[in-house]
């Protein structure tokens, strides 16, 4: 969650990738988002292929999170609440987020359905072209590109890694893709 804060590493709405602010457009899945959608979207995918406080948790967990964060009300003892009894700081589904940022943080939750419909070598190529003009790490191993890793939630589905997120790919990119 941390580095998806404002002015951290995954607030590309700040970055060069935005380089007409906050309203730059981009593809993302297909269709044009601002820079700041695109963020928010990466913001909920980050939320749940990451770890909180070294831990994986559920989208409706982070959607909690987030909405506290808007709501400045994101301290270590409500985080704590959060995560031990559920509390949070707004209604469902958006829990005190806004709700223009609130649905593409849920489209990005929601995207790790991608898992059954992975990206193509187009748009994994459009990816890891976009985090390397943004400057993210990208992490690419034989076996996870092939899904030929045996532990982990991922094990079995090719994959790569921009920062702490996983990429789910069509199967045979591993020789198409270029890092």
């Amino acid at each position: 969650m941390e580095d998806s804060k404002n002015d951290k590493p995954l607030d590309i709405k700040e970055s060069s990738w935005a380089h007409a602010g906050v309203m730059t457009g981009r593809l993302l899945d297909g269709k044009y988002a601002t820079a700041r959608s695109a963020g928010n979207y990466l913001a909920g995918l980050n939320g749940v292929t990451g770890t909180f406080q070294g831990q994986h948790i559920s989208g409706t967990t982070y959607m909690k999170l987030a909405g506290a964060y808007e709501q400045q009300r994101l301290t270590s003892r409500n985080a704590a609440r959060i995560l031990t009894f559920g509390t949070s700081f707004g209604p469902a589904p958006y829990y005190g987020e806004i709700p223009y940022s609130g649905r593409m943080i849920l489209k990005g939750i929601h995207s790790l359905s991608r898992v059954g419909n992975p990206l193509n070598a187009t748009e994994a190529q459009q990816i890891i072209s976009n985090a390397k003009n943004l400057g993210l790490p990208i992490e690419s191993n034989l076996k996870g590109l092939q899904g030929l890793e045996i532990t982990g939630q991922w094990g079995g589905i090719p994959h790569f890694k921009v920062g702490n997120v996983h990429i789910p790919i069509e199967k045979g990119l591993d020789k198409v893709l270029k890092f």
